[in-house]
């Protein structure tokens, strides 16, 4: 039987200092153009047994107020694998579903591979989605070589958008026990949410030798209902049975998408660690972390910002912090690092509030 846990957490604090999926699934024209999927063997027997029994999964959520909960198992007539949990508080609600393929083939969610447009959305406001981080825990050995795509389908485009995109084996992440975190991809474009949006979840390890003995560590589909839990910090929990993964993220309204562009000199190497912070919430989206030397554009971030809001780009480098903020409507920075970051090289950070018809270039 599936566990749920809540607790009692704060509401968001402020920013740190200086700083369709349509509703009726049957009516998706399915893309013609399949993107590319993890590149892993393929099993026709694990396949036939997956579609007959499911993976087991256990869906765990815990938001930002005292929740009353209450969960459905799957009622007479439904697939044994399927499952409906709801978490009900005073005036909020939140729905996943676990879907097999046996309900994929049937027409009942979407299984094209093809990834979102890179072209932006609107200029107006409207409910996003901000996910902040991704973590997982495996129940294999560690270190785990993982692979495979993490992405949301929302209600502008029912097409494949990354969070975390790592389909081939031979660009696996080496996953520690005291680093369990997957890094976050830019996603194609902001992501929107009127009624609902569907996650996909497609892991595998990477084993020793030609690929034939990888191992599927998690393949799960849950839906997000967007009509609640308005700009409160939400962990989403998806257990299998060899792996977890917990999504921390926030359901924004009125925001707009924001592009943020770093352009980097530095003659040696350093390791550099970007993070942005959006107003109204300390949780921290990690842009870049690694050592960077060179003359190039270093990242190109999409997120979701509050209308009007601000945004605030943090620096680490050798224990030093440097900040750059960002208002909608001004012209460039109002507030920049002084030239002791001159020492280290030379960054020119740009952020880009509501841009129409921007395409984002990788």
């Amino acid at each position: 039987m599936a566990m749920f846990t809540a607790e009692e957490q704060h509401s968001p604090g402020p920013a740190l200092p200086g700083g369709r999926y349509p509703g009726d699934p049957l009516s998706l024209e399915l893309p013609s153009d399949p993107g590319p999927t993890p590149q892993r063997p393929h099993d026709t027997r694990e396949e036939e047994e997956e579609e007959e029994e499911g993976e087991p999964l256990d869906i765990s959520i815990r938001v930002t107020t005292c929740w009353a909960l209450q969960s459905h198992l799957s009622s007479a007539g439904e697939s044994s694998t399927s499952m409906i949990l709801s978490i009900q508080a005073r005036t909020t609600s939140m729905h996943w579903r676990r879907t097999t393929r046996r309900q994929i083939a049937q027409g009942r969610t979407s299984p094209g591979k093809k990834q979102a447009k890179s072209t932006l959305g609107y200029r107006d406001p409207g409910k996003m989605i901000q996910i902040f981080g991704l973590k997982v825990t495996c129940s294999e050995p560690y270190p785990v070589s993982v692979y495979g795509v993490v992405a949301v389908r929302d209600d502008l485009e029912p097409l494949r958008n990354p969070v975390f995109n790592r389909p081939c084996r031979d660009d696996a992440l080496v996953i520690h026990q005291d680093s369990l975190a997957l890094p976050l991809c830019s996603p194609c474009r902001g992501m929107y949410i009127w009624d609902k949006a569907l996650l996909e979840v497609d892991l595998w390890e990477k084993c020793e030798g030609d690929g034939s003995s990888d191992k599927r560590l998690l393949l799960a589909h849950a839906e997000i209902e967007g009509q609640y839990d308005l700009d409160l910090m939400i962990d989403g929990q998806i257990t299998g049975d060899r792996c977890s993964l917990v999504m921390d993220y926030l359901l924004l309204a009125g925001s707009v998408e924001v592009v943020i562009q770093v352009f980097a000199k530095v003659e040696h190497p350093h390791h550099l660690r970007f993070a942005a912070f959006i107003s109204g919430f300390a949780h921290e989206i990690v842009l870049f972390d690694g050592k960077f030397s060179g003359d190039e554009k270093l990242l190109q971030h999409v997120v979701a910002v509050k209308a009007k809001g601000k945004l605030d780009v943090c620096l680490e480098l050798e224990e030093s912090l440097f900040w750059w903020t960002f208002e909608q409507g001004a012209v460039g920075a109002v507030r920049s690092p002084d030239n002791s970051v001159l020492k280290y090289g030379q960054f020119d950070v740009r952020v880009l509030f509501a841009p129409k018809d921007f395409t984002v270039v990788g």
